[in-house]
């Protein structure tokens, strides 16, 4: 597929994602105070995302 048709289908996926989330929590999708932790993976890369979710866990 095009990068435009990618593009398109990616915008139409998370726009069905936000209605279903709003849906059935009554929430707003991407909202922050709906998470418990917020990763920004291209920054830490998924390694990292990966070391620091462990290590929560193992808080528990």
């Amino acid at each position: 597929m095009s990068e435009a048709t990618a593009q398109s289908e990616i915008a139409r996926s998370d726009k069905e994602r936000a209605r279903h989330y709003s849906t059935f929590t009554d929430k707003e999708w991407g909202d922050r105070k709906n998470y418990d932790i917020l990763l920004n993976s291209g920054t830490l890369g998924y390694e990292n995302c990966a070391r620091i979710i462990c290590s929560l866990c193992e808080m528990n």
